[in-house]
């Protein structure tokens, strides 16, 4: 990381569930972000879970409802990467 700021943190994450319905796609899953330089100190926890209407009741509308759920998913964890970054990197002196 360049600039007047250090960290070294390692972001962890599993699929807790994917539920295929005619109605949508449901992805759960499960994040968290460990400090390296404290010692795998847990900085935070976050559990996700996107709902995305399939816009057909066949598999091509499920394929859809799949791909705009991973795409929010990781719209929605970078930015609580982000924030958990902007909380835990301090200035170096």
């Amino acid at each position: 990381m360049n600039g007047p700021h250090s960290a070294s943190a390692q972001t962890q994450s599993k699929v807790a569930r994917i539920s295929f319905t005619p109605a949508g796609v449901l992805l759960c899953q499960g994040a968290w972000t460990l400090d390296h330089l404290a010692e795998q100190l847990i900085l935070d926890t976050r559990y996700f879970e996107i709902f995305e209407p399939a816009p057909t009741n066949d598999a091509y509308g499920g394929m859809l409802a799949a791909n705009h759920a991973t795409a929010k998913l990781i719209i929605e964890m970078a930015k609580w990467l982000d924030d958990v970054v902007k909380q835990s990197v301090k200035p170096k002196e």
